[in-house]
């Protein structure tokens, strides 16, 4: 429980690190259309739960609609929400990350 917590309020963070970066307008835009192409059923009630679930298709879906730029908010937006703990350096960073969150909880 404790772990699902913890994970959503990273999604969280996540999300509003990216809204930051790109602005109100873009962030609509994007969001919109990676829960309408990419995430579908999973997403309609909660975008949260979808990106934990799937970060993969998450991420994917951020490449795919913005290509290297994708993968700049995606680094950029895992150093300010881990503090710097988790450095995003290729496609698969953000599942690994998540990953790490829900193994560190599970040990204490």
């Amino acid at each position: 429980m404790g772990s699902d917590v913890e994970l959503r309020s990273f999604c969280e963070a996540l999300l509003l690190n990216l809204k930051a970066i790109l602005g109100k307008s873009a962030y609509a835009a994007v969001m919109r259309h990676i829960i309408d192409e990419y995430l579908g059923s999973r997403a309609q009630e909660d975008i949260y739960t979808a990106i934990m679930k799937r970060p993969d298709i998450f991420e994917s879906a951020m490449i795919d609609l913005l290509g290297h730029a994708g993968k700049i908010l995606l680094r950029q937006s895992l150093a300010v929400t881990t503090l710097g703990g988790f450095s995003y350096s290729k496609t698969g960073d953000l599942a690994k990350c998540i990953a790490i969150i829900i193994k560190s909880k599970r040990q204490y």
